[in-house]
């Protein structure tokens, strides 16, 4: 009887995606966009895994810096209630 041997096949990664879209800038510490790719062909035999990562993560303004830079303070406003 013929015996069923795995071809010895490293994994392949396919291609980063793009980097997912940034939400509006309401805590610029918090925003975070993704990037991932996935597996093309999975390892057989003795073939190699897939190193490193799926996925990554950065946070927003990363590719550019000034993106949730803060602006001077504004004029003060006039109180809501009054004193006294």
């Amino acid at each position: 009887p013929e015996q069923c041997t795995l071809k010895d096949r490293d994994c392949e990664w396919g291609e980063w995606e793009e980097w997912s879209k940034c939400g509006r800038c309401h805590d610029c510490r918090r925003n975070q966009q993704t990037k991932i790719r996935k597996i093309n062909l999975q390892a057989s035999g003795k073939g190699r895994p897939c190193n490193g990562e799926s996925n990554i993560t950065r946070t927003c303004g990363a590719e550019n810096p000034r993106f949730c830079e803060l602006t001077d303070w504004s004029e003060w406003t006039q109180c809501s209630k009054k004193c006294g």
